[in-house]
């Protein structure tokens, strides 16, 4: 397991926008899982589209993204994430690549341990 120390961004798998009705402002800065890799970035709302958003990353890319592709961080993620909880987060191979993971361990404060998707597994510290 490697020790992972640069600022990771997590946002709890109950975060996903589940109804698909949820709305998004224009500008708003989310998760969007982009068609061409399956991976995802962070990007910020551009506009409303039918079924989804025009999202752009930050290299100006702008994709129609399916609302239920889009996820939000939650204000407070630290307080719901216990060993099984299931996250989206920074994989520690890929730079602004987030992938699904799943906590198998905490010490209760600031470091969570990470499995992902592909068997990678690392300790993150969160910060807001």
């Amino acid at each position: 397991k490697q020790w992972y120390q640069r600022r990771v961004a997590i946002t709890a798998g109950i975060a996903k926008n589940e109804d698909s009705k949820t709305v998004f402002s224009k500008g708003l800065v989310v998760l969007a899982r982009w068609g061409d890799e399956g991976w995802y970035f962070r990007g910020k709302v551009v506009k409303p589209t039918v079924g989804g958003y025009l999202v752009e990353d930050n290299s100006g890319h702008r994709e129609d993204i399916d609302n239920k592709h889009i996820l939000v961080d939650e204000q407070d993620i630290k307080k719901s994430l216990s060993a099984g909880s299931h996250v989206v987060a920074l994989h520690p191979d890929y730079s602004f690549s987030y992938a699904p993971a799943r906590v198998t361990g905490t010490d209760d404060n600031w470091f969570f341990d990470l499995k992902f998707y592909d068997q990678s597994e690392v300790r993150i510290v969160y910060i807001k």
